[in-house]
This record gives structure tokens, sequence and C-alpha cells, in this order.
């Protein structure tokens, strides 16, 4: 009786260790790629779209300038591209981008979200998934795509935000 009471309890401890271990050691591994920039004249359906959004206040993204904007020829479209990998035994949920942003910024968005759609980006337990943030900024000489990312996340409810630089 008492050995299968030792084996139940020493069963009970290792799963606990295991559960515990993999509530608190769940992180995302993060990878920034290279960013890729576009001219917003080439994409001037997607321009329209954010100018009307960003003047009826009702983008779902971050403005960093409350200027109207011009004409799509003045501005181009950084896009960045953020792979999230969870190790861990919970999902990562409700997954954003944000982006510091240089002088010339004008506004961010995560997919989706510039046509109106409050984005669910969830990486399943074990999984990966790509998240792109797309900045449009005024064009400008030697223009750099260097940023910084805010990456934020929620697991099992406790926030998270990690920072990947890219561009570099």
């Amino acid at each position: 009786m008492k050995r299968a009471a030792l084996a139940a309890l020493t069963l009970m401890l290792a799963a606990g260790a295991l559960l515990i271990w993999g509530l608190v050691g769940t992180r995302l591994d993060m990878t920034a790629h290279s960013p890729l920039t576009l001219p917003a004249e080439d994409h001037a359906a997607e321009f329209e779209r954010l100018k009307k959004a960003a003047a009826a206040g009702s983008l779902i993204g971050t403005v960093y300038s409350s200027d109207s904007l011009g004409g799509a020829e003045n501005y181009e479209l950084i896009i960045y591209t953020v792979t999230l990998r969870n190790r861990g035994l919970l999902p990562a949920v409700m997954a954003e981008v944000n982006v510091s942003p240089a002088d010339n910024d004008v506004l961010c968005y995560t997919d989706g979200s510039a046509s109106g759609e409050i984005p669910d980006i969830t990486v399943p337990a074990g999984g990966s998934r790509d998240i792109r943030c797309v900045l449009l900024s005024r064009r400008v000489a030697r223009q750099s795509a260097v940023r910084n990312l805010y990456v934020s996340y929620y697991i099992w409810g406790n926030p998270f935000t990690v920072r990947v630089t890219a561009g570099m």
C-alpha cells in the first residue's frame, strides 16, 4: 500500500512540476524579417482606405500624426513581418505589433485592421504564426526602415511585451 501511495505521489509531483514549467516558462520566440518598402501610389486603394479611416478617427491602429494626408505619391508603406513561435503549453492570444515611430511616420496598423476588422491573432501552443505591421510613412530622402517593434500578447490573462529591432 505504501509503494502505491509513494508511486502516486511521485507521479502527481512530476505532473505538477511539468504543468508549472509549462505555465511559467511559456513565452514567445520572435524573429523579425527584413521590412518590405512599397510606394503608396502603387497601392492606391489601400492608401485611400487608410486616409479615410485616419480622417474619420476609425483606424484600428496607431496614428502618430494628426495632419491630413496628401497625395499617395508622398508616402510609402513599410511592411514589417515577425514570426512568433510558441513553445509553451498555452496559446498566446491578442498578439499585436506596434512600431516605435520616426519623425516622418504617420500611422501603423496590424493585419486586417485597416479595413475595420479587429485582428484576432492567436499563436497556438506549440505552433507558430506570422504577424504583420504596416507603417505609413512620408517619403523622404535616405529613409531608414530600421525601427523597434513592440510585440504584445497575453498568455493565460497575463500581458507580455517584447521589443524586437527590424530592418537591420
